[in-house]
């Protein structure tokens, strides 16, 4: 920090105060005096990444017996300094899940972001000491890459090394249902909707799953149907995003592997608003779309 000269000839020497962030709203009774220079800069060592401090100046005399009155107060937070995690090992790799491990030397994060490859963002874990993670909604047979962050706030480290694994091959069990084929994804043209249809290959189910992701989600299940049913909307989504979606068969023997996955983006903000037009006389008007 520093500040310009005080406009006297008696001065001995500048008083320099703190106070952290939970302080500075009582008064400044409660900053304490941290040290005293005769120059007009001081760097301040003795702080803590992510805290704010706030200070003030004040100029005493040759003597030590006269003390100007305070500067206006000036804060400043400490940047946050995260090193990047190291991942271990993936273990209890299956056909849908895997868990990720990692190692961490650092003490001044909240948690930790498990960042999938080709992802903007990830999965955010508001715990310091964790140092494994679970997926879950994985497909079969498919390769992954996912790196961890370190973060604290709206700071994160850099990205670790990348864990890369494959899941295994799904098997359905003897008796179960064909898979269903034809997966078709639409989105409504009108509102934030997307509408399913799939061909019914087996003649043996009692129903259909329909899992769904979007973002930085993995898959997860989101209706089960009867037997027979070829179609689903699923309605109630977010404006302008791109869902994908599969769809299994399934009786008592169990479930038949995953049938194509298709996607669609819903419709943007724009279908919530539309046109009032006034016609005719009166109290008459049309609503147009």
């Amino acid at each position: 920090m520093s500040w310009n000269q005080a406009d006297t000839y008696d001065v001995g020497g500048y008083s320099i105060y703190r106070a952290t962030s939970g302080t500075i709203a009582t008064g400044l009774e409660l900053y304490e005096r941290i040290y005293d220079v005769n120059v007009t800069s001081y760097d301040d060592s003795a702080v803590t990444s992510g805290e704010t401090y706030y200070y003030y100046i004040t100029a005493f005399s040759t003597s030590g017996e006269y003390e100007s009155t305070a500067t206006t107060t000036k804060s400043e937070t400490v940047p946050i300094t995260l090193s990047a995690p190291t991942t271990g090992t993936t273990t209890n790799i299956t056909y849908n899940s895997a868990t990720l491990n990692w190692t961490y030397s650092g003490t001044n994060h909240q948690g930790f972001i498990i960042i999938k490859s080709g992802d903007s963002s990830g999965i955010r874990i508001s715990d310091a000491s964790a140092r494994s993670y679970t997926l879950t909604g994985l497909l079969p047979s498919t390769a992954y890459n996912y790196s961890i962050q370190a973060y604290y706030g709206t700071s994160a480290s850099t990205a670790s090394n990348f864990s890369q694994f494959t899941t295994s091959a799904y098997t359905a069990p003897v008796g179960s249902p064909t898979v269903p084929s034809n997966l078709n994804a639409t989105a409504d043209v009108n509102e934030p909707k997307i509408v399913l249809t799939w061909t019914d290959s087996s003649n043996n189910e009692t129903g259909f799953k329909i899992y769904r992701k979007y973002g930085t989600q993995n898959y997860t299940l989101i209706h089960t149907t009867v037997a027979g049913i070829q179609t689903y909307t699923d309605s109630q989504l977010l404006d302008g995003t791109l869902y994908s979606y599969y769809v299994t068969a399934v009786n008592s023997a169990g479930e038949s592997i995953p049938s194509n996955i298709d996607s669609d983006t819903t419709v943007g903000e724009a279908w919530k608003y539309f046109t009032v037009t006034y016609a005719g006389t009166g109290d008459d008007f049309n609503m147009l779309p």
